[in-house]
């Protein structure tokens, strides 16, 4: 998905159909070490003041925060630690909106159990994810986006992969291959996904971008709850039990000692891996 043109304004999201039922997912549970020595496992780069004196995920919240009202904006973290500092840094948050994983099982897990969260407060949840690490400009034109493929997802019950235009060669990410032009909503083209391709060496990632038939992969989704759940449910049976084990006792007393028993039990899988692809 590729957007053109600006907009000059994000409203922010009112009540009716999709938008009643809209949220935000974080995933700020990495352990920044591509960033070391300056990320450390006490503080990963998504709580280091990077830029304008505030954290990343500080950033990520706040750009949620211009379109969602603060019930509505999750994150997924790994340790107790994050989550209190995720809250000093961000106290309107809800603390029950912060959600802890018992140990640290890449991405895949770390977005069914969010998914699982919101779909235990909204059924029809349709969620928008970010990774906390990420550096957004401008953001009219990315928020458009991201509430754009919200509507699609709701409405059409289809997984939403963000594409990012290359503006040249790179080795460093993973591509996504653009299938025919499905629509087209605003400023904001959707196709269908023709495949994705891992980081690719220099001569290949050049003829990627020369093609125009590639975009950079964003690692970055828009699904609904249950769309994302049942598609666990269908390619990857175990960790969707494990969920199902967990679901009964979200909110309940007993919470972080059933999470802590089933979620170690899942694989270390990205959402790429385990979904995607």
């Amino acid at each position: 998905m590729k957007v053109f043109g600006f907009l000059s304004k994000i409203q922010k999201v009112e009540n009716g159909n999709y938008k009643d039922h809209l949220y935000a997912l974080i995933l700020a549970g990495g352990g920044g070490t591509r960033l070391w020595p300056r990320s450390r496992q006490k503080t990963p780069k998504q709580f280091l003041k990077l830029f304008d004196n505030q954290t990343l995920t500080q950033v990520a919240v706040k750009r949620f925060a211009e379109i969602l009202p603060w019930e509505k904006i999750f994150i997924v973290t790994v340790s107790p630690e994050y989550k209190k500092e995720v809250l000093r840094e961000n106290p309107r948050l809800h603390p029950e909106n912060v959600i802890v994983e018992p140990v640290r099982r890449e991405t895949g897990p770390a977005h069914a159990l969010g998914a699982l969260f919101i779909e235990s407060k909204d059924p029809d949840a349709v969620i928008m994810t970010e990774a906390a690490d990420r550096v957004v400009k401008p953001i009219s034109r990315y928020l458009e986006t991201l509430v754009r493929a919200a509507k699609e997802a709701y409405e059409k019950h289809v997984l939403i992969a963000m594409g990012v235009e290359p503006r040249y060669p790179h080795t460093g990410l993973g591509h996504i291959k653009k299938g025919d032009k499905v629509r087209v909503k605003g400023n904001v083209d959707f196709y269908k996904l023709d495949g994705f391709v891992e980081k690719p060496p220099i001569e290949l990632a050049k003829e990627y971008t020369a093609s125009g038939k590639y975009l950079w992969n964003a690692g970055q989704y828009v699904w609904r709850a249950d769309d994302l759940l049942n598609s666990f449910k269908k390619h990857q049976p175990g960790i969707y039990k494990n969920l199902q084990d967990i679901k009964p006792h979200i909110g309940k007393a007993d919470e972080a000692r059933v999470m802590a028993s089933e979620y170690k039990k899942m694989p270390a899988i990205s959402v790429d891996y385990a979904i995607s692809e």
